[in-house]
């Protein structure tokens, strides 16, 4: 019997490592129309906190006071605080050059879960009046509008190219969110609208504490509240893990609200040491992913300034920085200008120290300072959408976890996806046969047209056949 071993000269590493494929989220994030969909995502969020915020302006509820700032400042004013996670020795470098802002030391995942699911998580605070009660419930029901929309056509073309190796249309993955919104949003919402339901269940009992005498009757029936918190804080821990699980899984599956919230619910508590790995491996990947995307973007800046001083001057270009750099705040009843630190001057740390002494008044005219403050906007788009890429990668890996999950849970091949009749199919194109007999790739898109062709070259062969 003949031997047909030999040498191996290839390994299919991802199919050894499935995890691997990993690997490919930052690329697949980097995509121009993830970057914009995540950018206009993010203006839009900021935008409708910072309308909330002024709706709620009037109030005096101490809790609103020390947190209303916080949904008042716009994406590229954000100072990163959120991207501590894995990244401590670079945020020690940035902060020994001056780096306050930490530019560099963003971690997507942790930072895009943060801000994402702020509203989501402070609805669970016990010191919240009902007005601040209020105002967390509408800032989290816009969140999960704008990122139903935002984030549902970027983990649609995330599955899309991740799952069939091809790109999706940005109006197919639009078309796709639009026919399933109500399962996007519904899937994060309704395990809150049940935690607030048991909530309101024990809001009678809840009265009775309110008195000495009740906290006898509370401590002889707490073991009941117990069994109660022991709920929800499965209802909570499967939300605060497997939300962004969600968006994927309507994403790849197409399917309802409720099989979104089983799938994801269920691979947080089968597999939680798979998704504990593929987070690490995610949150490393994201943090050399961002520095990439961090000085590409400072460098933009730098050099198109670079390419203007040689008409305008050295001196003039300084002069239109430092106040690009000049912001107005508050300090009480107080107004004043303070020079903040540009976050391209990565590229120049050593010059942080010089150019922060100087003086913010520049001595430019009103027009001057107009035409600067046209100059900053222009550098505040580039921020803008160098931070998509932190969104746009959260999203992609979310997809990305998800199919892993989906393979070691249930053994599904990463390669599955829902594709609606009548929706372009993903994969390799059909083939038909020509008048002699060769095999070619079908060039024609319309169905109808397809099968005509089909049965006209079987009317053919038989033709022939009978001949």
């Amino acid at each position: 019997m003949a031997d047909d071993r030999g040498p191996v000269r290839e390994i299919a590493w991802v199919e050894v490592f499935p995890w691997l494929s990993l690997l490919r989220a930052i690329r697949v994030a980097l995509d121009i129309r993830k970057l914009l969909v995540a950018a206009v995502g993010l203006l839009l969020m900021a935008a409708g906190w910072w309308a909330l915020a002024g709706v709620f302006s009037g109030s005096n509820d101490e809790w609103l006071l020390d947190h209303r700032e916080q949904y008042r400042a716009w994406p590229w004013e954000w100072s990163g605080e959120g991207g501590w996670l894995m990244t401590l020795p670079l945020r020690r470098a940035a902060a020994d050059h001056g780096l306050a802002e930490n530019w560099l030391t963003r971690n997507p995942v942790f930072e895009a879960w943060e801000t994402l699911s702020r509203p989501l998580r402070e609805l669970f605070r016990w010191d919240l009046t009902r007005t601040s009660f209020a105002f967390v419930l509408l800032a989290a029901l816009w969140t999960v509008l704008v990122w139903t929309a935002c984030g549902g056509i970027i983990t649609r073309l995330a599955a899309v190219e991740l799952s069939q190796d091809e790109r999706c249309g940005l109006g197919a993955a639009a078309r796709h969110v639009r026919a399933r919104w109500t399962s996007y949003a519904w899937a994060p919402l309704l395990p809150v609208v049940i935690a607030l339901v048991v909530g309101l269940l024990w809001f009678l009992p809840g009265l009775v504490v309110r008195y000495d005498a009740g906290l006898v009757v509370g401590g002889i029936g707490w073991g009941l509240v117990l069994l109660a918190g022991l709920f929800l804080a499965a209802l909570a821990v499967g939300l605060a893990l497997g939300w962004p699980l969600m968006w994927a899984t309507v994403s790849v599956e197409g399917t309802d609200a409720f099989d979104a919230i089983s799938r994801s619910y269920s691979y947080v508590f089968q597999r939680p040491l798979h998704y504990a790995f593929y987070a690490l491996v995610a949150t490393i990947l994201g943090v050399l992913g961002w520095l990439f995307v961090a000085v590409f973007a400072a460098a933009v800046v730098h050099l198109a300034a670079w390419t203007v001083s040689w008409g305008g001057g050295s001196a003039r270009m300084r002069d239109v920085m430092a106040e690009v750099t000049t912001e107005t705040r508050s300090h009480g009843e107080e107004v004043v200008k303070i020079r903040t630190e540009p976050w391209w001057a990565v590229l120049q740390a050593n010059r942080l120290a010089e150019d922060a002494s100087d003086d913010p008044q520049s001595g430019l005219s009103s027009l001057g300072r107009f035409g600067v403050e046209l100059i900053g906007w222009w550098i505040r788009l580039v921020k803008l959408v160098a931070m998509g890429f932190t969104y746009s990668f959260f999203w992609t890996t979310a997809t990305a976890v998800y199919l892993l999950l989906r393979y070691d849970a249930d053994s599904t091949e990463t390669d599955e996806l829902f594709v609606e009749e009548g929706e372009e199919r993903y994969g390799l194109p059909p083939l038909v046969t020509d008048d002699s007999g060769v095999p070619v790739v079908d060039e024609v898109d319309d169905e109808p047209e397809r099968a005509a062709d089909a049965s006209t070259t079987e009317a053919r062969s038989h033709g022939d056949d009978n001949g």
